[in-house]
């Protein structure tokens, strides 16, 4: 069985001040079936960006993307229009992607009608756990939870075989993040879809996600599964990320900040490696030569001169 997306190589460039563009380069990524896969990485670090780029609202320069084993002829808007038959994106803000003049009803029949669905709006809200009393319902007279719960009803209008999800968990207090979190588990083993989830919150990520992809200033600095990259991160950066979790234990404050400085901007990206400025580790090396991804094997890789734990 052929992974439901494949992207390789996908190379983005946003225009900035002076002509000096931001740069999301060369990200090559597979969505294996039914796989949760977690993206994360601080604000700033190109994931909303990259989200966007793979359903074309933002036009890449150079790459591949693949459904299910089969690519798209270019990366032109003719051949969006049929990816976003496989692949949908779920938005960070879903109250602000609906029409706020339509209700409830008329937003999802509007997407019935675009992607070719089978269902009634009714049934899609019943696929969300939601009552089909909230279809008369204007977006602005629904809860945070419920708003993220009818974004995911239109997500699933077609059928997709992927579905991007863009910080899923965003405003929503702890015990909603989980019942968010739970329902796309639920989705995902009912229906095999798989989920990319978009994230900061790395505790969402350890809940929920089979393999971790981490991002920092547009390229992938790590890649594993979930469960051995949270045992032993093998870039300071993911390290420095899973330091940052809240320990609800007064014993163990920190007292000092896991990682120093911020996120430099895409538009003023550091030479060699990029996390070199913020990094414990640095060296020479990391200050004038940018390092290469990593394979490991067991389904690791890093983008790091010297990683954790790993002989020269």
């Amino acid at each position: 069985m052929s992974d439901p997306l494949t992207i390789e190589g996908l190379t983005v460039r946003v225009p900035g001040r002076g002509g000096k563009p931001a740069i999301i380069e060369a990200l090559t990524l597979s969505v294996r079936p039914a796989e949760v896969l977690g993206i994360v990485g601080e604000s700033g670090s190109g994931k909303t960006t990259l989200a966007r780029a793979i359903m074309g609202l933002i036009r890449a320069s150079a790459g591949r993307i693949a459904i299910e084993g089969e690519a798209l002829p270019d990366l032109a808007e003719r051949s969006f229009r049929r990816l976003r038959r496989h692949v949908a994106l779920i938005f960070q803000n879903p109250a602000g992607s609906f029409n706020p003049r339509l209700r409830v009803d008329a937003i999802l029949r509007e997407a019935l009608r675009g992607l070719g669905g089978g269902r009634s709006p009714a049934a899609l809200l019943a696929m969300v756990g939601l009552d089909a009393g909230l279809l008369d319902r204007h977006p602005h007279a629904l809860s945070g939870g419920q708003a993220r719960r009818v974004a995911i009803a239109r997500a699933l209008a077609a059928d997709p075989a992927v579905i991007l999800a863009d910080e899923p968990t965003a405003g929503l207090d702890v015990s909603a993040q989980g019942e968010m979190m739970n329902l796309m588990l639920d989705l995902r083993d009912a229906r095999g879809t798989a989920i990319v989830c978009i994230t900061h919150n790395l505790a969402v990520v350890r809940h929920c996600c089979d393999r971790i992809a981490v991002m920092y200033l547009g390229r992938i600095v790590e890649t594993g599964p979930t469960g051995a990259v949270a045992a032993a991160p093998l870039h300071p950066y993911t390290a420095a990320l899973l330091a940052a979790v809240p320990v609800p234990d007064p014993a163990r404050r920190r007292t000092e900040p896991p990682v120093r400085g911020e996120i430099p901007s895409l538009f003023a990206r550091p030479d060699g490696c990029e996390f070199h400025p913020r990094c414990p580790r640095t060296t020479a090396r990391c200050r004038t030569e940018r390092p290469a991804l990593r394979d490991l094997g067991e389904g690791r890789a890093v983008r790091c001169h010297s990683p954790l734990g790993v002989a020269a």
